[in-house]
């Protein structure tokens, strides 16, 4: 299958400028040195700003438009920014992926030219994250823990009788069943989850698993440390007597998640094998982010005196991201009366009607 034109350009097809502006920003610094402005992003950050900034000079270039001289801000008018927009707009982007685009083009030009203008930029940022229409109704999509915690613990406890002709298979489903447990009483985000290893993140103190990870090692540059419940402990036997065993066969890894080749699984498999297994055992994909929506939300909702716990729980460095799921449990509190009243009102009027 023939694969269509690119539409961002590797750092190394950048012109020449920009690649040197780019090295220089990354660039860690020493005693007589100034760090480069990006020389503290985490790599994922690094990888998507590059992205980005490579699908905007992949657009100037197929203007022909890109002079190769130019600094990065030179090259930012009104008619381009424009244009670039309208063209992820054609391409069926959702407003809040175009948003994140222009809002890294800014990051890289921020970085790359640290004395542009940034005014045009941001101005149009502002309007886009202003007007920008939420993918996905997340509310709507907010599942009890406790709920998926308990439908889960039954599939993992199902599941020596589900019929399988590959036992190395049968592992695999139960490596996902230990996963999203874990997420439904600790929502880790999604690379820590992967990351897992048995001997630098994983402790058994008391007959529970302890989890920590490093400062270097979060995305809020702060420790974070969680107890699983003991509940989960017999579980965790399992997978590590039986079933991890299966999975890495004469392979040698510390990494908590084998897949069933043998080695580390990726952080891809992770979240679609917890799509895929929530929505057979919940009815809708839980994807891993989501439970920590999910786990905030039923703190707001359960014990709202407590609601600030959770941000140690998720890791926030701040209060404000907690607070925002307090609104949405209350919002979501209200609805639920409102639709419990509109239900009692009806019956009442058929009793009438009687």
């Amino acid at each position: 299958m023939a694969r269509g034109p690119r539409i961002t350009l590797d750092v190394g097809d950048w012109p020449q400028v920009d690649q040197d502006l780019w090295s220089a920003a990354q660039r860690p610094g020493g005693p007589f040195d100034e760090p480069g402005l990006a020389s503290g992003w985490r790599p994922k950050t690094k990888r998507q700003v590059e992205k980005d900034y490579g699908l905007w000079i992949c657009h100037l270039r197929d203007r022909g438009e890109l002079d190769l001289d130019a600094g990065p801000s030179s090259r930012v008018s009104k008619d381009r920014l424009g244009d670039f927009i309208t063209r992820m707009e054609r391409r069926g982007w959702a407003s809040t992926t175009i948003t994140s685009r222009v809002r890294n083009l800014r990051e890289a030009l921020r970085v790359l030219d640290p004395a542009s203008d940034l005014g045009l930029v941001t101005a149009v940022l502002r309007r886009l994250s202003r007007n920008q229409i939420p993918a996905r109704n997340k509310p709507a999509r907010v599942v009890h823990p406790r709920r998926i915690l308990e439908r889960t613990l039954e599939f993992l406890d199902g599941l020596d009788d589900l019929p399988c002709d590959n036992e190395t298979i049968r592992s695999s489903w139960y490596r996902d069943g230990l996963i999203v447990a874990i997420l439904a009483v600790a929502p880790l985000r999604l690379q820590n989850l992967t990351d897992l290893d048995l001997d630098r993140h994983m402790d058994f103190i008391d007959g529970a698993w302890h989890l920590s990870f490093g400062t270097e090692e979060t995305k809020e540059h702060r420790r974070f440390e969680v107890s699983l419940p003991l509940k989960l402990t017999p579980y965790f036997e399992r997978y590590l007597e039986v079933h991890r065993p299966r999975l890495t066969r004469a392979m040698t890894s510390t990494r908590l998640w084998i897949s069933t080749r043998g080695g580390p699984i990726s952080t891809q498999a992770v979240y679609n094998n917890v799509c895929d297994l929530t929505t057979r055992l919940i009815g809708r994909p839980i994807n891993p982010h989501l439970f920590r929506d999910c786990l905030a939300t039923a703190m707001a909702t359960d014990t709202p005196e407590h609601v600030h716990a959770s941000a140690r729980l998720l890791g926030h460095a701040g209060l404000e991201t907690t607070e925002s799921y307090y609104n949405q449990a209350q919002q979501l509190t209200a609805q639920r009366q409102y639709h419990e009243a509109l239900a009692a009102l009806r019956e009442l009027r058929q009793e009438k009607a009687e």
